[in-house]
């Protein structure tokens, strides 16, 4: 499975879907979160990133304008647990998770694919506080993990002990 909550990213993922005749890659047009909601969402200028209204740094940004906002948009945010359950999802190797400020809250979403599939993750952190939460949380789920910093942010790679 794919997501992108963004409308620009998401048409590219399709594109790139359809490009490149990819018949394994279910994509959906959501955000990942630690609940069902409606997240609010910022496209800024000069970069194809965007962040969740409740991650206060880009909305300090913003307000600072060091980012120019372009487009506001409001998405529909559920659980990873939901997603892989309501598509009756069997197996499930690897995560990567890039959300801009939000891995925390993707990851409580998470917890039970966690515990029952056991996947290697991959995972870009903007924030060392988040980082260490999610590495205290991947511990105590019996992960092995280990903090890389490539280019200009760190990345945690986690594989499960009994891999």
């Amino acid at each position: 499975i794919a997501l992108e909550p963004m409308d620009e990213a998401y048409d590219c993922l399709i594109k790139n879907v359809r490009l490149n005749r990819l018949n394994n890659v279910m994509p959906f047009k959501l955000a990942l979160w630690s609940s069902e909601t409606t997240l609010k969402l910022y496209r800024t200028k000069g970069s194809f990133t965007s962040a969740i209204l409740k991650v206060d740094v880009f909305k300090n940004l913003i307000q600072q304008k060091k980012l120019e906002l372009i487009k506001e948009y409001e998405v529909k945010a559920i659980k990873l647990d939901d997603l892989i359950k309501k598509i009756n999802l069997s197996k499930v190797d690897w995560i990567k998770i890039d959300v801009d400020g939000s891995e925390y809250e993707v990851i409580l979403g998470s917890m039970n694919t966690l515990k029952l599939f056991k996947p290697k993750l991959i995972i870009e952190i903007h924030n060392q506080e988040i980082g260490n939460k999610i590495l205290k949380i991947l511990k105590n789920l019996g992960y092995k993990v280990s903090l890389v910093k490539i280019w200009d942010n760190y990345h945690i790679f986690a594989e499960h002990e009994s891999c």
